[in-house]
């Protein structure tokens, strides 16, 4: 793992380089070694330096490569990577929080410009993980359970978002494809597909998901 002089070498404090490409997919990505890197870094006792360290070594490659976006064959534009790396990223832990709860949580003791960089990463990183999961489900071929995962899974936490935290994600989510159709319009038309759901609160929590992502991503 290559080193990158920044201030935290200065600071004595061991930096890896993240690398990036322009059009498609690393080679040789391995995310057990760059979990093993990150875990040196998140071990420090000074949270601003971890999240100091995720600004430079991981937002800013992640936000020049771009990530994949889910075409409606369910192929991926070959136009911007990586995919494979915000997955990685969201099964980080920081002193026992999420990667992407500790770096809300820190985003704040930034300047504007660099507080916004971060929760756009973190927002890019769970969007995309989330995406994966669902797709995942959605190859099982079962409409009511993959509704449900989405329920549970992406409507719920989102709806539990401030906006400023949840339109990095709904930028994600409006580009995403689900059998076909955009996410938003595969949860409008299934909306309705819980059985018991008599009060139609599930059904309403879902509309409002997709409204939501359509309002945040504009």
């Amino acid at each position: 793992m290559k080193k990158l002089l920044t201030l935290f070498a200065i600071m004595l404090v061991p930096v890896f380089v993240l690398a990036a490409t322009e059009v498609e997919p690393e080679e040789g990505f391995n995310c057990q070694e760059e979990k093993q890197a990150f875990e040196q870094i998140a071990s420090q006792d000074n949270d601003y330096f971890i999240a100091q360290h995720v600004l430079i070594n991981m937002a800013t490659p992640m936000e020049k490569q771009g990530f994949y976006i889910f075409t409606p064959s369910g192929t991926k534009s070959l136009k911007t990577p990586d995919y494979e790396r915000a997955v990685c990223y969201n099964s980080f832990r920081v002193k026992g929080q999420p990667f992407v709860q500790f770096v809300r949580a820190q985003a704040g003791s930034f300047r504007e410009k660099e507080a916004t960089q971060l929760l756009d990463f973190v927002g890019k990183v769970e969007g995309l993980s989330k995406v994966a999961e669902m797709h995942q489900v959605a190859a099982k071929g079962n409409t009511s359970f993959t509704m449900q995962h989405i329920l549970i899974n992406m409507a719920d936490p989102f709806a539990q978002l401030p906006d400023a935290e949840a339109a990095p994600v709904a930028r994600v989510y409006a580009k995403a494809y689900i059998n076909g159709k955009k996410l938003g319009q595969f949860v409008r038309e299934n909306a309705n597909i819980f059985p018991g759901d008599v009060s139609g609160k599930e059904a309403q929590n879902l509309n409002d998901f997709a409204d939501r992502i359509a309002n945040l991503a504009r």
